[in-house]
């Protein structure tokens, strides 16, 4: 029903970040793609690539914001595609527009509770990379526990 992965771009190619272990061109500019399919729908795809550590970083606060039944609205850190959260009632309306909008519906509880432990699990992977100061996500690692923890997941 939700399926997320997360690609580092090295070279020409996207490798899942689990499935990598060599350097990273550069710590400041993560280059990479996050995949996202809700009940089948793709709603984020390999062709969205960006700054993935920084997009993983917009997508918590996301999280943050419907956890408070707040919508989230923002856009990719380096290109014109439009990210949106709009919380309805115990269910969120996910809305990424690059060319024509995909959208996909799904439990509330559910989306965050499964992005967060993604999030959690790439921002682990990523600290052990040559280069990545654990202290630049602080914020993030910090808002990942408050999500868990308040969600009693």
């Amino acid at each position: 029903m939700l399926q997320v992965s997360t690609y580092l771009k090295i070279k020409d190619n996207f490798i899942n970040i689990n499935e990598y272990n060599g350097l990273l061109k550069d710590s400041f500019y993560i280059e990479g793609a996050i995949e996202l399919s809700i009940y089948n729908t793709k709603v984020i795809d390999i062709g969205m690539w960006d700054y993935v550590d920084q997009l993983w970083s917009y997508l918590i606060e996301g999280l943050v914001k419907i956890n408070e039944n707040k919508e989230f609205k923002a856009n990719f850190p380096d290109q014109p595609i439009e990210i949106k959260f709009q919380p309805i009632n115990d269910n969120v309306l996910i809305t990424i527009t690059a060319n024509e909008p995909q959208k996909a519906f799904i439990k509330k509880e559910l989306f965050i509770k499964t992005m967060a432990l993604h999030a959690q699990d790439f921002f682990n992977k990523l600290v052990t990379f040559k280069g990545i100061v654990l202290n630049d996500y602080a914020i993030d690692f910090q808002n990942i526990k408050n999500l868990l923890k308040n969600g009693n997941y």
